[in-house]
């Protein structure tokens, strides 16, 4: 599993598992002044909650391995709920921690976001966990490379990187952004590749429309014939539209129009051969075969299409 996916779910799970909130009241016991008088039995109505959310999460194929990895399904066991909900209930404050089950149950949440904080400082800048309105406002674009063979040579990873940069230097100048540096800030390789890289801000969100706009156009069009296909996904994409008007108010000249629509075509080609896509378009769209979708969408050429 690649460090961003893996620090995601993690993330997710302390969320669902109420693990802060566990803490939380934790702390609040060590705080109180008195602490003989602490009402522990506020945890039970959430560790029930957070029971609820551990079976529905152990029923996805996607965290079931994560929880057992963690040691979480000992922690879930309804016999040691039911002990931990009976000790929070009647057990008096400077006993409580006597048990093992209690400190087993609190030493695990405080573990769980200790892990979080470590792997994010190590791994990953805080801004690949936000939305993607967000990193997109930074310039910055997660991509997922979906690999279906053992791993990918490196020639393999070079041509996507080219090619993503010749299509933000074209970005940039039809959109008169003077300033085409591309950076690579994450390369996470696993059972698929995350790749995320830094522009201007503008930039990379005309790049993700692009493929947003080819995936959605896709979806919805999948029984136009080939030739009407191609050309009618030209046609739908905004930056295209962008060209034909600078070409046409003069901005532009009809060579360089001719250029960058080449180049557009071309390099996006490329990219959706190797099976290149934005993260959250994969991650909004999980009902999809979107491994199915990207082999079909690899026919649909570009270039084929128009001038």
């Amino acid at each position: 599993m690649q460090k961003l996916d893996f620090v995601k779910k993690l993330s997710f799970l302390i969320t669902k598992l109420n693990s802060i909130e566990f803490i939380e009241i934790f702390d609040q016991s060590f705080d109180s002044p008195d602490n003989n008088l602490f009402n522990f039995s506020q945890l039970v109505p959430i560790l029930f909650q957070s029971k609820s959310n551990y079976d529905i999460l152990n029923n996805q194929k996607e965290f079931k391995k994560i929880l057992v990895d963690l040691e979480l399904d000992e922690i879930y066991d309804s016999e040691n709920l039911s002990f931990l909900a009976r000790c929070f209930t009647k057990a008096i404050p400077y006993n409580l921690f006597i048990e093992v089950p209690v400190k087993r149950f609190w030493s695990t949440h405080q573990g769980l976001v200790q892990l979080l904080n470590l792997t994010k400082k190590l791994f990953l800048n805080e801004i690949l966990l936000q939305k993607n309105e967000t990193q997109l406002n930074k310039g910055i674009l997660i991509f997922q490379i979906t690999i279906e063979e053992d791993s990918l040579d490196a020639s393999v990873y070079s041509d996507i990187f080219t090619n993503l940069k010749e299509l933000v230097t074209t970005i940039s100048k039809i959109y008169s952004e003077g300033d085409d540096k591309l950076d690579i800030i994450l390369l996470d390789s696993g059972s698929n590749t995350n790749l995320a890289v830094q522009t201007t801000a503008e930039t990379a969100k005309s790049l993700f429309l692009i493929f947003k706009e080819m995936w959605d156009f896709f979806t919805n069009h999948k029984f136009y014939k080939q030739k009407q296909h191609n050309q009618a996904l030209l046609e739908s994409l905004t930056i295209m539209q962008e060209i034909k008007d600078k070409t046409t108010s003069g901005v532009l000249t009809e060579e360089q129009g001719k250029e960058y629509i080449h180049y557009i075509k071309s390099r996006t080609d490329k990219l959706i051969n190797h099976k290149v896509i934005p993260k959250c378009i994969m991650e909004e769209n999980i009902q999809i075969d979107s491994v199915k979708q990207l082999n079909e969408m690899k026919e649909v050429k570009l270039l084929n299409s128009g001038n």
